[in-house]
């Protein structure tokens, strides 16, 4: 008989240490220039497609509806143009990198990179949501946040994630990435000054198991 004093968990044998992070962030993942760059493209340049208010529900909502969820014009950075190849580079070796460090999921592709734009003239935001989705054609296990712009030009915004009881809020420096599993609740709150611009990806791999 075990004393009660100890716990059969006490006599588990492990084959391997596993790490499992809430999340986990890379600063300088671009360059304040190189922010500034996307900004453009994200804004109206020809590598993107227009910058539109996006919907939710599929995109059969309407813009009240939307905007009870979020207020937060989106664009979609193209990977089928020269131009562009850098920052999905940028991005795919960064994936990699900390995926492999801290979460080691089975990743295919990245999904898309979405261009976000908040503004504090109407109070731009994303409420709590998570990022996988009910039907799709990959399961999204890995989301990625890059924060474009200078924190010092906007007041509000945080990225809040919420692995616990109280939200945590990752650092807000221009260039830095953070990094949390798809189905991780999650907000932007709102901005309340400037503008806030952040590049989004989310990663598809196979079908948990």
């Amino acid at each position: 008989m075990i004393p009660e004093e100890e716990s059969a968990s006490e006599f588990s044998w492990h084959f391997h240490d596993v790490v499992n992070e809430n999340w986990c962030y890379a600063h300088n993942m671009f360059t304040k220039e190189e922010c500034e760059k996307i900004i453009e493209i994200g804004k109206g340049g020809k590598g993107a497609t227009p910058l539109e208010y996006s919907h939710t529900g599929g995109g059969n909502s309407t813009f009240e509806e939307t905007a009870k969820v979020r207020i937060s014009p989106v664009s979609w950075l193209r990977s089928d143009i020269e131009e562009n190849r850098w920052i999905w580079e940028r991005m795919a070796h960064y994936i990699g990198d900390l995926n492999k460090q801290f979460f080691q999921y089975d990743l295919n592709e990245i999904q898309s990179l979405q261009f976000t734009g908040y503004d504090s003239s109407e109070n731009g935001y994303y409420g709590k949501h998570i990022d996988m989705m009910y039907r799709s054609n990959g399961t999204r296990k890995l989301s990625v946040s890059v924060l474009l712009s200078d924190p010092e030009t906007y007041e509000g915004g945080e990225l809040a994630l919420y692995t616990g009881k109280n939200p945590e809020l990752p650092p807000k420096q221009q260039g830095t990435g953070i990094f949390f599993p798809s189905w991780s609740l999650h907000e932007v709150k709102p901005v309340t000054k400037g503008m806030r611009y952040s590049l989004v990806a989310w990663t598809l791999g196979p079908k948990f198991k």
